[in-house]
């Protein structure tokens, strides 16, 4: 036998080595320098193309071995299978690392991935990657070391990638995040187990031929990574630009069907291609669907964001033109109001008694102003974040007494009776902000009597498990049942409220309820319905006698 010639493989043997060879070869080629140019040498795309690479380097070698009867050939590629092995394995934990990180790992990192491959290199240049060649049957028999530490460093490869898949699932924020780590981590395992599995079955069994279909997932394996990078926008490829890659994987397999001859082959080649053909159809389908749906999604996004910056730029203009405004006006209404008081007072002299009700309505029209341009400005204040607050301990029922004071021309106008309940004989202390407290109250004893035409409004007050209540009855219009949990919002009224009050706004329920809740405290309304009435509660804390000691 020619020294220079090993055992001649069967043709059957050639023409599957060289079907699970050279597909993956092209089409992984064409993916990497497709992500190249399409990502313009992003990092990421840089690292997969070294790795795909690396694996094609094998490749090239592996159907070499198989295919080539001369000896020098084979003995030459297989005495860096190992070294090789590890390179692809480590690259590939370098890709997965940094497509999970979205950039580039420390340096230090690096170093010791070339570190690790440091081992198989010396084997491999000083030729003790291989112990033995028998010739006739082109059969080495490998180091023993470099067998076990290829092993090792797959296995680490492999549970590295479980990892930071595990990892993924618990920590990144978006579903599809994790789905693409998800996606990518599965077809590198899948491809490491395989290519690993069939590598050592083949070492074990010595049948060689088992390696050659492990192969066959490769295909998957990119599948898989075109999957991802169409469904999720992995590499940030276009999804249009993905799917001209799944067509051209269709293709490529439809190819083999020019040059194979041998029926095993035309099988396997036609099952693959059946199947990339119905993965490809549905994939293809839903993208198209995904993009229309995306498209309009974005759109919605693009004019929601739009809008909801101009709304903010009009709301914030909306406000600062209330504030100057309201500002503006409560001066004017102050003297209006100041001096309506002391003409009706007499303060000017005798004042005739036929433009006494004229002064009246002018007295309350500028009352009822008044709360508006403070309602006003509180929103303001509120929504500007603004609103300041000065706490002090008081008692309750000496501010309830005050207001009714003066409250008393108003009631007397609206030819009202108020009146006034507590026990005489002890406090009801509270901590807050008395001045917002005595708005709060006035405003809604303002509210019942503006929407009760006749009757009478009873104010109220009690203390219960380190509580102080104030309650406001009144024998006024009413409140629908489903009106009732509206009545707080801002700009909300009741719908016949307009018929009592023309001057309502809507606005001071609201505001009531943002200081109350500013001091921990609750406001609420109850009514037994149109023409029954209405209540409104408000509730602070205690302050007991022996804490107010202590202040």
């Amino acid at each position: 036998m020619d020294l220079n010639t090993c055992f001649e493989t069967t043709n059957n043997l050639r023409t599957i080595a060289s079907y699970s060879h050279f597909l993956p070869i092209i089409a992984s080629i064409l993916l990497g320098g497709y992500l190249l140019v399409q990502t313009k040498f992003s990092l990421i795309s840089k690292v997969f193309f070294a790795f795909i690479m690396s694996i094609n380097f094998w490749l090239v070698a592996d159907v070499i071995v198989w295919t080539q009867d001369s000896y020098n050939l084979v003995h030459f590629f297989w005495s860096f299978f190992e070294y090789i092995n590890v390179i692809f394995f480590l690259l590939g934990l370098y890709f997965f690392i940094v497509f999970v990180r979205q950039r580039d790992i420390h340096w230090g990192w690096k170093l010791g991935g070339f570190l690790l491959t440091i081992p198989a290199f010396v084997r491999m240049v000083t030729v003790t990657s291989i112990y033995e060649f028998n010739q006739p049957w082109c059969e080495s028999i490998n180091s023993d070391f470099l067998v076990m530490y290829k092993n090792y460093i797959e296995a680490f490869v492999i549970v590295i990638i479980l990892f930071f898949m595990g990892r993924a699932v618990f920590t990144k924020n978006t579903k599809s995040s994790r789905n693409q780590i998800l996606i990518v981590g599965s077809a590198l395992i899948l491809f490491f187990v395989t290519f690993a599995g069939t590598d050592y079955l083949s070492v074990q069994t010595g049948n060689y031929e088992i390696g050659l279909y492990g192969l066959f997932v490769t295909p998957v394996f990119l599948g898989l990574i075109v999957y991802a990078i169409v469904k999720y926008k992995a590499f940030n490829v276009g999804v249009l630009g993905a799917q001209a890659l799944v067509a051209t994987l269709v293709v490529l397999i439809g190819t083999q069907f020019f040059f194979i001859k041998n029926p095993t082959n035309i099988a396997l080649n036609a099952v693959t291609f059946l199947l990339v053909l119905i993965f490809g159809y549905f994939l293809v389908r839903g993208v198209k669907r995904d993009l229309q749906v995306r498209k309009k999604l974005e759109e919605l996004t693009n004019n929601l964001q739009h809008t909801n910056t101009r709304l903010k730029e009009l709301d914030a203009q909306k406000t600062e033109f209330i504030s100057l405004a309201t500002h503006q006006i409560r001066g004017p209404l102050g003297s209006i109001k100041g001096y309506a008081s002391m003409l009706l007072e007499g303060d000017y002299g005798e004042f005739p008694e036929k433009a006494r009700s004229a002064v009246n309505v002018i007295l309350r029209s500028a009352q009822s102003l008044v709360i508006v341009v403070g309602d006003y400005l509180d929103v303001s204040r509120i929504e500007q974040g603004r609103m300041k607050f000065d706490f002090s301990n008081f008692d309750m029922k000496e501010l309830v007494s005050g207001l009714i004071t003066e409250l008393k021309p108003v009631v007397n106008i609206a030819k009202l009776d108020l009146t006034f309940e507590c026990d005489e004989t002890t406090t009801y202390m509270t901590h807050a902000d008395m001045g917002k407290i005595k708005q709060v109250i006035g405003n809604l004893v303002d509210n019942s009597i503006k929407y009760t035409p006749r009757g009478s409004v009873h104010i109220s007050l009690t203390k219960n498990a380190g509580k102080v209540l104030v309650s406001i009855k009144d024998t006024g219009i009413g409140i629908k049942k489903e009106v009732i949990p509206l009545l707080f919002n801002k700009f909300s009224r009741a719908p016949d409220a307009g018929k009592t009050n023309i001057m309502g706004t809507g606005l001071g329920l609201f505001v009531a309820k943002k200081i109350i809740e500013a001091h921990k405290g609750r406001v609420w309304a109850e009514s037994e319905g149109e023409g029954k009435g209405s209540q409104f509660y408000v509730e602070l804390g205690e302050v007991r006698d022996t804490e107010v000691k202590k202040l």
